[in-house]
């Protein structure tokens, strides 16, 4: 079992159509999308969404997926990474840190599978 979320807040369990697992294909159909784009989650899980999602000129951001991913995995990178940069500055290496968007919103439907389900 899968679990898609849509933008208009619905949640829907959903099952391959082969019943084991998902293919680019199957997920692009669902999601909407040309090119999916894989979002690593803790405990072997995905998050499926469109790649190109933010750039659609009718984009509508997923208010539960980007609270999912804000707070599970947002906060999980932000801390690995400033430990990184630590660490490379205390060897001596010139960190150039760039200003960003803080913040990672996702547009459209999202799918959140175990790892095991999704074949590229």
């Amino acid at each position: 079992m899968a679990l898609l979320i849509s933008t208009n807040g619905k949640t829907k369990a959903i099952k391959p159509k082969n019943g084991s697992d998902f293919w680019c294909e199957e997920l692009n159909e669902m999601i909407g999308c040309d090119l999916v784009q894989v979002i690593k989650l803790p405990d072997n899980y995905y998050m499926i969404v469109d790649e190109s999602g933010a750039v659609k000129p009718n984009k509508v951001k997923n208010e539960m997926a980007t609270e999912i991913y804000q707070t599970i995995y947002t906060d999980e990178i932000k801390a690995e990474s400033k430990r990184f940069l630590s660490e490379m500055k205390s060897m001596g290496a010139v960190v150039i840190e760039l200003p960003g968007n803080e913040e990672m919103f996702i547009y459209g439907n999202a799918v959140i599978c175990k790892a095991s389900q999704f074949i590229y």
